[in-house]
């Protein structure tokens, strides 16, 4: 009887000594692989979230840029005849086919760009008295459609020149709309500064 209760002592020992450092191990690989993954989740949420921010700062800084070059654009390499010039043209035009001819180059300068952003979905240039000429890839204005009265449009106008960024929303406007945010801003003759039209993208 003695022998088996020594057995059955060195038996629990053993299992106390085999079990307790398996224990410990499991505890301590299960709160560092705990911490790890906690660490790495941080890690990964940090990088998207500053590869983000870092994406959006260089569409923003791009929209700005394209806003003001927009404007010096031609629509022959060949030509020193800037969106300027024939939004002057376009105001002076006295035929339909002067008129014409100002909207394709001017529709032409809008493709090229907007082929060139794949987050630019639509240009949208307004004259004074309100008339358009858009260019969208699966979007337009709709039929008779006037910014005149928008707010959007008057804040434009108060900026006198500067980017006006939009509200994000659905734009009842544009045909097939989706929630987006717009840009606009207005154009100004350089030399006399009079006020030629209003751009959105």
């Amino acid at each position: 009887m003695a022998f088996r209760s020594i057995n059955s002592k060195l038996i629990l020992v053993f299992i106390a000594i085999s079990v307790l450092p398996i224990a410990v191990v499991s505890v301590s690989s299960y709160q560092s692989y705990t911490n790890l993954v906690s660490k790495q989740t941080s890690l990964v949420a940090s990088n998207t979230i500053d590869n983000t921010v870092e994406r959006i700062d260089t569409i923003l800084q791009n929209i700005d840029r394209v806003s003001i070059t927009l404007q010096q654009q031609t629509s022959d390499p060949t030509s020193s005849i800037t969106i300027r010039d024939e939004l002057r043209k376009l105001r002076a035009a006295k035929t339909q086919y002067d008129t014409f001819v100002i909207r394709n180059r001017l529709m032409q300068i809008f493709e090229n760009l907007i082929l060139s952003y794949d987050y630019i979905n639509g240009l949208y240039l307004f004259s004074p008295d309100g008339k358009s000429i858009s260019y969208g890839i699966g979007t337009d204005l709709r039929v008779g459609y006037s910014p005149l009265r928008d707010d959007w449009y008057e804040e434009t106008i108060r900026n006198k020149g500067g980017l006006y960024v939009g509200d994000v929303e659905t734009k009842s406007f544009l045909i097939n709309a989706k929630p987006s945010i717009t840009f606009s801003r207005a154009i100004y003759d350089l030399d006399t500064r009079e006020f030629l039209g209003v751009f959105m993208l």
